[in-house]
């Protein structure tokens, strides 16, 4: 085992909102290291009742109708396409994914969990692994029991001006990857979310260090780091 940290960003993709009687259509995950380098990315689908007709549905299968008709509707037919193929039954793709996770603590001495919506996703993985696996929350190491950290990475990523944060986006999250509803893509967001906020909070700690040392004459260049799109990290 390697005495490292692994930073586990996870998505998912729902037919509906309720965690039971709407399943899981997809899991994806993007596995980084403590310098900020991606290691893995990988997504595990499974099947389910998608409506009879895509575009004048009679009925919605598995699908919650207000989520098919607001959400699922609009998506491009190569997505839906893409989630459809090579999709397992849910009970052998969530072990598929207990088994992954599983190799992983066997890797890593730590594994923190990143999310931009844990009431949701973390929600809807807990309920499928208790469903079809018997494991525990993903919180809980399987080997040890051991309770891992959750980051929620946009709580972290706003603590700057909508300016600031626009610039971010523009510069640091969408030459690398866009938000395509592909959630291994989606983790991919939410790990550079993470890696972002974290520098953030490097400068905004220096700002207040600088600040406590002079607060009459705040440092010209950290004035510029924490505001509108001058911003750089």
């Amino acid at each position: 085992m390697e005495d490292t940290t692994a930073y586990l960003a996870f998505d998912i993709e729902k037919a509906g909102c309720l965690p039971i009687r709407h399943p899981v259509i997809a899991v994806g995950v993007c596995l980084g290291d403590e310098d900020g380098l991606i290691i893995e990315k990988k997504r595990w689908t499974f099947q389910v009742q998608w409506p009879d007709d895509l575009k004048n549905p009679s009925h919605y299968g598995d699908f919650e109708p207000r989520c098919w008709e607001e959400f699922w509707s609009k998506q491009k037919p190569e997505l839906i396409a893409e989630l459809k193929q090579d999709a397992k039954p849910q009970k052998e793709g969530w072990n598929d994914f207990v088994k992954w996770v599983d190799e992983l603590e066997k890797k890593y001495s730590k594994i923190v969990l990143l999310s931009d919506n844990p009431g949701y996703d973390l929600g809807a993985i807990d309920v499928n692994l208790e469903r079809y696996t018997e494991r525990m929350p993903l919180r809980y190491a399987s080997t040890t029991g051991d309770y891992r950290s959750l980051i929620v990475s946009d709580d972290a990523y706003y603590i700057a001006s909508e300016d600031t944060m626009m610039a971010v986006k523009e510069e640091r999250l969408f030459p690398f990857v866009q938000p395509d509803h592909r959630p291994e893509n989606d983790a991919e967001v939410v790990f550079r979310q993470y890696l972002v906020a974290m520098e953030l909070k490097h400068v905004y700690s220096m700002y207040e260090m600088l600040a406590e040392q002079d607060p009459e004459e705040p440092d010209a260049e950290m004035t510029t780091r924490t505001s509108g799109k001058d911003f750089y990290i």
